[in-house]
């Protein structure tokens, strides 16, 4: 087997979960399903995941659609337990399609489109007498929301999961 055609809801998984969990674990709470097309491209160890999802769909007559992109490369070795792998995601709404909370914010407007990019790396080993696992994600981008003084609302966050079992 070289490859996969994921078409459908599908649960989205990477890392230790930060900003994508299947809902598979034990303790997991929630789970996260995109409606998408994908190929997952798998090398020996290695496996390319690149895909397109479809958020939202908007009605036929207007474009207010949100949409993204996610590309996965990612390491998954049995033989040592060892795994590792970076993310890349980036969700565009068109202007008609940001739905975004602006009159919580005072008088602030929509006036564009939504555009976020996310980055994460993990790496994750287990052995005989402890797992240690780590994941770093970096969130930025544009909301398409302009305060009333006329500034850009923007994203920007970054997290760190660390997961050790002994």
């Amino acid at each position: 087997e070289y490859g996969r055609l994921i078409v459908g809801r599908a649960p989205m998984h990477f890392g230790l979960g930060i900003t994508h969990n299947s809902g598979s674990g034990l303790f997991d709470h929630y789970s996260d399903t995109r409606d998408l097309v994908g190929y997952k491209i798998m090398m020996g160890n290695f496996y390319f995941f690149p895909a397109y999802a479809k958020i939202n769909e908007g009605g036929l007559s207007s474009y207010d659609d949100v949409n993204e992109w996610n590309y996965q490369l990612v390491y998954e070795n049995p033989d040592s337990d060892a795994a590792m792998g970076v993310h890349y995601q980036n969700r565009e709404a068109t202007s008609g399609g940001n739905d975004a909370p602006a009159g919580a914010l005072g008088g602030a407007a929509v006036d564009g489109q939504y555009n976020a990019k996310n980055f994460n790396i993990f790496y994750k080993k287990e052995t005989d007498n402890y797992n240690v696992g780590f994941e770093v994600a970096q969130q930025g981008g544009d909301t398409g929301v302009r305060t009333a003084g006329g500034d850009r609302v923007s994203l920007s966050g970054f997290a760190v999961a660390l997961e050790y079992e002994w």
